[in-house]
């Protein structure tokens, strides 16, 4: 349990988001209430809000896409780095241009690196084999 320096109240430690920063790891204010001081700023200052997060990320856009990628996926620049090698810097089903990191959605498990298109297609089909396999015999019924 921890106690909110927002609202007072004692609450589970699930209700705090993480910050590496503090002692125990954990934010100060809970959940609902920096939800609600951040939603009251985004409403009085909507301008700044977004502008401030756009203006670090237009500044660093490698950072930016490097934390987003580490924070979403926990995949580091170097894992990245070695795949792309490994893949010979292009997306491994078509060849493309590889933008985007492709995990395994209940494993979490890196893959790979693909093109936005290969990656939505394998995220439209659910990343299941079955589909895949559905749509390869569709397509190749249809060719006559």
């Amino acid at each position: 349990m921890k106690c909110c320096t927002k609202c007072g109240e004692e609450k589970p430690k699930e209700a705090f988001s993480g910050c590496f920063k503090n002692p125990d790891k954990l934010q100060y204010w809970c959940k609902a209430c920096r939800a609600k001081i951040q939603s009251e700023d985004q409403r009085k200052n909507p301008d700044k809000t977004v502008t401030r997060a756009g203006r670090w990320r237009a500044k660093n856009p490698e950072k930016s896409l490097s934390l987003q990628r580490a924070w979403k996926y926990g995949v580091t620049d170097k894992q990245v780095e070695e795949m792309l090698i490994k893949q010979g810097h292009k997306c491994a089903i078509c060849g493309g241009d590889p933008t985007c990191v492709d995990h395994d959605h209940d494993t979490g498990k890196f893959r790979g690196m693909l093109c936005r298109h290969c990656n939505c297609s394998l995220g439209g089909f659910k990343d299941s084999p079955g589909l895949l396999q559905k749509a390869i015999t569709y397509l190749l019924d249809s060719l006559g």
